[in-house]
């Protein structure tokens, strides 16, 4: 048979790709084609038989343009709606969608795409490069402008990539940071644990007879048993070689028997309290002996002309407590107290004191007695003067006392602590300062809602000693909500308490030296005149009368505002009553209170003078120019009541000129002050006035004055003469004539 031959097949994607390359083909000519047409087409405008006809060729077409970029595409590229655009541009906006999280959409139309698919449009190319081929002016504009753009692009990705690394570091010196932190603190931690660890260490070896006790001169450093708590820690200045030595055998043997008898003190059992009172006698007698013993070696070392009043010592009264409950104290607060610690006279050593150190000690004691025990030696050793003081701030006890505010159990622990506080921020800022630091202001203001009287009387009376003059601490007082319940206490039925609220609130106001205008017109608002008045006109204490007259003047001082709604509270007749007062000090403050109604930076309230002066309180006035306790306080309100008054300035001249010019003649600095510049005030306008004046025989003195150191008083003598001169010829020439 014939054999049959195969014939090859070509594959079958062979004629495929020669179609579609084909066709590519046909469609990159055709486009090409297009974009030459496009490029030569133009268009007559006007009449075409016009002379001036005008021959212009046609835009760009819009199938050009990138609808991101607006400018002329060089690869465009189709999505998946149909849309054309330039790859770069449409690269990036997926890509920025991503970024951000954001569903991929058509920047044309805004509908979501299905597919992030980009299909090139070749004949658009095409036809794109071979308009531009045949326009060299669009060309030139369009390569320009994407050389301009992608230096653009090139300098935004440096500067991307720059901020990148810049974030980068950051973030890592951050970490650093708080790594170099955490590691100061486990630091601090761990080398605040060896520190407890080796106290408790030395402690051990103490008790069991291991080391040695310390010596006298360890005791001086401060190397004595103590509590893990930092805040009892004591580190004493040590003592002169040639203070040491005089000290002798006897003071250390002192020292280590008061030791002893505190060690067996913490390690005797609870349960026999016969003998714990005996044994804290014989250590309190141990602490009195030590301290006679460094008053005899401190007076060795005085100068001569030092005499210690060892006559009036008295030791500290240890009489049993009641059980189970422990007393109040409320003779403690503003009535003197038993004997200190100390005796009378005694030096307090730089540093802290072992004594003290002991009794802050036992303030952190569980037994309720021996914090009860401990808080009678404190306050009784804080009656013994600013140095006493001072020892028991630098032995630490401060921070205890607060905590003990918090005793809710314990009225009495709380009343104590309270008045060992107010004690201790009696001495001034640097005082104030530290109970601010520690806390104290919360804790006493949340004792002021308790229902016994005697612990918020003693946290009303420590309040009232910390806004003394102090600035932050008013402020601290006043942002802790202190001013609503001081304001209620006014209402209690106890007259000490009402006296501590009012002196409180009188502080809290602010010293007459600086202008508090937001605390009194805020302590005004919440309601304190009303109640403050009330007291002047129906209390039967002259403490009350005397605490709400201040709080009234401190809350007039230079504040017209509240000095009108004083005056409408009712409280000028009652003031001037006041001026009649059994008690001088009353009789002081009502007259200040009257003065600081009527004077606000330099201007006058005439009505508050006119209706003071209808009070009938120019006669009571003058009569306190001849007490010498108010006299300075009296000139200084006759003087506000003068000022550019022309009835008061009479009323004045004819109560009170003899007596103003006395104070003038022979008066002491601050009462001739006073009175001169009540006279200025009475002759400045008014010829009758610098009449009656010159006849009282006030040139001499005033003229006198002038002479004198301070300056002050010559300042005033000076304004004084000027007022009496003024638009007087004859009163001029007297004065020339008195040798001013």
């Amino acid at each position: 048979p014939a054999s049959v031959q195969a014939v090859p097949v070509p594959p079958a994607a062979e004629p495929l790709n020669y179609i579609a390359a084909a066709r590519q083909g046909r469609q990159a000519e055709y486009g090409e084609r297009w974009g030459e047409g496009a490029a030569r087409y133009f268009s007559i405008e006007a009449d075409f038989l016009d002379e001036d006809q005008s021959i212009r060729l046609m835009p760009v077409p819009e199938s050009f343009f990138c609808p991101i970029s607006a400018t002329i595409m060089s690869d465009p590229v189709a999505t998946v709606d149909g849309c054309a655009y330039e790859r770069d541009y449409i690269e990036r906006w997926f890509r920025e969608r991503r970024q951000a999280n954001q569903a991929i959409t058509s920047p044309t139309t805004g509908l979501p795409l299905p597919s992030t698919t980009l299909m090139p449009l070749l004949a658009l190319q095409r036809a794109i490069e071979a308009y531009l081929a045949h326009r060299p002016e669009l060309r030139r504009d369009h390569m320009a402008g994407r050389s301009f753009e992608e230096a653009a692009q090139v300098l935004q990705s440096d500067l991307l990539e720059k901020h990148a690394m810049n974030t980068n570091m950051g973030d890592e010196v951050r970490r650093l940071r708080g790594a170099n932190k955490a590691l100061l603190r486990q630091l601090r931690q761990c080398e605040g644990e060896k520190a407890k660890l080796v106290q408790q260490l030395q402690q051990a070896r103490w008790q069991l007879g291991i080391a040695e006790e310390p010596s006298f001169k360890e005791i001086a450093e401060g190397v004595l048993p103590s509590s893990s708590d930092e805040s009892t820690a004591f580190t004493c200045v040590e003592a002169e070689p040639q203070e040491r030595s005089i000290a002798g055998q006897g003071e250390q043997d002192l020292s280590r028997l008061q030791l002893q008898l505190a060690r067996s003190e913490q390690a005797r059992p609870k349960s026999s309290k016969i003998t714990g009172r005996a044994h804290r006698q014989l250590l309190s007698l141990a602490a009195v002996l030590a301290a006679m013993a460094g008053v005899l070696h401190f007076s060795k070392s005085d100068p001569p002309g030092i005499v210690h009043e060892m006559g009036s010592v008295k030791p500290v009264e240890l009489s049993p407590l009641p059980e189970p409950d422990i007393p109040e104290i409320s003779s403690l607060i503003g009535t003197p107290m038993r004997s200190n610690v100390f005796p009378v006279g005694h030096k307090i050593p730089r540093g802290r004191s072992p004594e003290l150190i002991y009794y802050v000690e036992q303030l952190r004691s569980r037994n309720r007695e021996e914090r009860h025990q401990a808080l009678m030696s404190l306050l009784a050793t804080a009656r013994g003067g600013i140095d006493m003081r001072n020892a028991i701030m630098q032995a630490g006890a401060v921070l205890p006392l607060v905590e003990l505010l918090r005793e809710m159990a314990a009225p009495g622990i709380q009343e104590a602590a309270a008045a060992a506080l107010g004690i201790l921020c009696a001495d001034g800022e640097a005082a104030q300062s530290t109970l601010l630091r520690a806390g104290a202001v919360p804790a006493l203001v949340r004792l002021l809602g308790s229902d016994a009287p005697v612990p918020t009387r003693a946290a009303a009376s420590a309040l009232r000693n910390l806004a003394a003059n102090h600035n932050q601490a008013q402020l601290a007082i006043a942002q802790a909500g202190a001013v609503a319940p001081l304001i209620h206490l006014l209402s209690h039925s106890d007259r000490q308490l009402q006296a501590q609220a009012a002196s409180a609130l009188g502080n809290l106001a602010g010293d007459s030296s600086e202008n508090h205008f937001d605390k009194q017109v805020m302590i005004a608002q919440a309601g304190a005149l009303t109640p403050l008045v009330r007291l002047l006109r129906t209390t039967d204490s002259a403490e009350v009368r005397e605490a709400c007259a201040s709080a009234l003047r401190m809350l007039a001082t230079n504040n017209a505002d509240n000095q009108v709604a004083v005056a409408h509270a009712g409280a000028i007749q009652p003031l001037v009553q006041l001026l009649r007062d059994e008690a001088p000090s009353v009789r002081e403050e009502a007259a200040a209170a009257l003065g600081n109604l009527v004077f606000f930076n330099d201007e006058t309230n005439a009505g508050n003078q006119a209706a003071i002066a209808e009070a009938g309180a120019v006669p009571h006035l003058a009569a306190l120019l001849k007490d010498p306790k108010a006299q300075v306080t009296a000139a200084g309100a006759l003087r506000n009541l003068a000022a550019q008054n022309v009835a008061n300035q009479e009323a004045i001249c004819r109560d009170a000129l003899q007596s103003l010019v006395q104070l003038v003649t022979d008066g002491k600095p601050k009462a001739q002050v006073e009175a001169a510049g009540a006279i200025h005030n009475l002759a400045a306008g008014n010829a009758k006035s610098q009449q009656l004046i010159v006849e009282a025989g006030a040139l001499e003195p005033l003229v006198a004055l002038l002479k004198e150191e301070a300056p002050r008083v010559r300042e005033v003598a000076a304004g004084a003469l000027w007022a009496l001169a003024r638009d007087n010829p004859e009163l001029q020439s007297a004065i020339d004539r008195s040798g001013a």
